[in-house]
């Protein structure tokens, strides 16, 4: 992502008062991945895994979040 543009997340997940994990990006293919980094530091791209009874998850910095937690943003 070029740091001088600005984009809007697709998606949050709350983490405190002053950090959000913000879902940039969604990349469909053989493997899912979603595009993910703290408030608007750099984003990297991490893995879609999915289970048959919690939906689906991703690990960013070695901590397991799932999709159902994150609030979809409407612009």
């Amino acid at each position: 992502m070029d740091s001088m543009t600005i984009h809007a997340p697709k998606a949050v997940v709350s983490i405190s008062n002053t950090i959000s994990l913000n879902i940039w990006d969604i990349r469909h293919g053989v493997h899912d991945e979603v595009l993910v980094g703290f408030n608007n530091e750099n984003p990297q791209w991490c893995m879609i895994y999915d289970t048959d009874n919690e939906g689906c998850y991703f690990v960013y910095e070695g901590t397991t979040y799932g999709l159902l937690d994150a609030m979809r943003v409407n612009i």
